[in-house]
């Protein structure tokens, strides 16, 4: 698993969703930071093989940041499905604000304090509209914006479900799953 995925995919949702989502960015780019001081990687290494290592050093602090990061992609994971399927239906809803409620539901509502849980509310009311999401992506028509969120989906739910699996296979964390 390339290290330069996870930067890439957390600046497309900050430029694509727009600035409501800036705490989202914040937090999933200081899990980078933390994942990136602490592991020696280059462009040749395997995030996974990096957590594993560490873990053999009886250490589990940069997959702690793995764990959130995973945690805040399968947020986005459930909301582009979402966001299909209302393309899928040919309903373009201004209001995202149930899709992207109901995608912190299903993620890491579970693992938030109140505070943070009414900051994600806030976030929610203050979302951009599905076709505010859909000009962000500069496609001609509906049919390339779901074409491109489908094939985005599926790598997105592949490199999630990856790491979700190598944590449960490796009993890494298991204590905060």
């Amino acid at each position: 698993m390339c290290l330069s995925l996870i930067p890439t995919t957390i600046n497309c949702f900050k430029c694509r969703l727009g600035k409501a989502f800036a705490p989202v960015k914040y937090d999933m780019q200081g899990n980078v930071d933390k994942i990136k001081t602490l592991y020696d990687y280059d462009e040749n290494s395997c995030l996974l093989e990096l957590m594993l290592d560490e873990q053999s050093k009886g250490k589990h602090t940069a997959a702690e940041g793995v764990l959130w990061l995973n945690r805040a992609l399968l947020f986005f994971e459930i909301a582009f499905g979402e966001i299909i399927v209302c393309l899928q239906s040919k309903n373009y809803d201004d209001n995202l604000k149930t899709v992207f409620s109901n995608a912190y539901e299903g993620s890491v509502k579970k693992y938030h304090n109140w505070v943070t849980q009414q900051l994600f509310a806030l976030i929610c009311k203050v979302s951009p509209t599905l076709p505010q999401i859909m000009k962000s992506f500069e496609v001609e028509n509906n049919e390339a914006f779901e074409t491109r969120l489908v094939s985005f989906h599926t790598t997105l739910k592949s490199v999630r479900s990856k790491i979700d699996d190598f944590i449960q296979n490796h009993n890494i964390l298991q204590d905060s799953m």
